[in-house]
Order: structure tokens, then sequence, then C-alpha cells
């Protein structure tokens, strides 16, 4: 699962960072301008989630709720349109550069710790804190 492998498995992440991302790039067609609710867009994972499951779907549901600590797959759903719904509000819409630009995003340890690991090349780069999570943005 792209998701997964890109946003989810590292150390520091949390539950909540997961569905952030997931919530962040269901609205990029919507951010662009190509349509005004991430359900238009054909090939947006917010019409594979929110639909009913799919044989060969990309959006590996089981292992989404394992990732999650979720029994029940309703409750993932409805919190996931409703972070949608959020990001759809006018002040919400714009693009946020700690998801884009920044080289980690997840709790302040660990934002912290890869600054670390990354020695002198981090050098420079700064960790920013914004709501539930922190980035390292070089």
């Amino acid at each position: 699962m792209f998701l997964i492998s890109r946003f989810y498995p590292q150390k520091g992440r949390t539950k909540e960072h997961l569905l952030q991302c997931i919530a962040y790039i269901d609205m990029s067609m919507v951010r662009t301008g190509v349509v005004k609710h991430p359900s238009k867009w054909p090939l947006s994972g917010y019409r594979e989630i929110q639909g009913p499951p799919k044989i060969g779907g990309l959006i590996d549901r089981r292992s989404l709720l394992e990732l999650c600590c979720e029994k029940d797959e309703r409750v993932l759903i409805n919190v996931l349109a409703e972070l949608s719904e959020q990001a759809l509000l006018p002040d919400k819409k714009a693009r946020d550069a700690k998801w884009s630009e920044s080289i980690a995003v997840g709790s302040l340890p660990f934002a912290k710790e890869t600054k670390e690991k990354l020695g002198v090349k981090a050098k420079g780069g700064g960790v920013y804190t914004s709501g539930a999570s922190s980035s390292l943005s070089l």
C-alpha cells in the first residue's frame, strides 16, 4: 500500500498522523482546483475508502485497520470522512508545506531523532511543531 510504505512505517508516527496523511493526499485534486470534493476524483483514495470494498482495490483495508488499531471499519471510514470535510473548510484548503517540503513529519521526538541521525546533513534544519505533529525542514 503506497500510503503506508511512504508515510507510516517509521517510529514516531501515530494513527492520527497516518489519517492526516490520507486526508491530505485525498485533498490534492481539490487544492489544485480539478474537483470541488475528493469524491469527484475518479482515482482518489477517498472514493475507494468511502465506497464498498472492491476486488483488486489499491487500498488494503485490513492493513489500514490494523495500523490504526481499529476493529470497526465503519468507525475508520467515518473518521476519514470527517477529516476530509474539515479539510474542505476555506481556511484549511491551502497546501500545507509540512507535508510536501519537510523531510520528516511525526511526533516531536521522531522529528528530533531524525535530525540527530542526519547529523551534519541536517545542521541548518529546523524542527517545527504545529498542532499534534512536528516536522523537520532543511
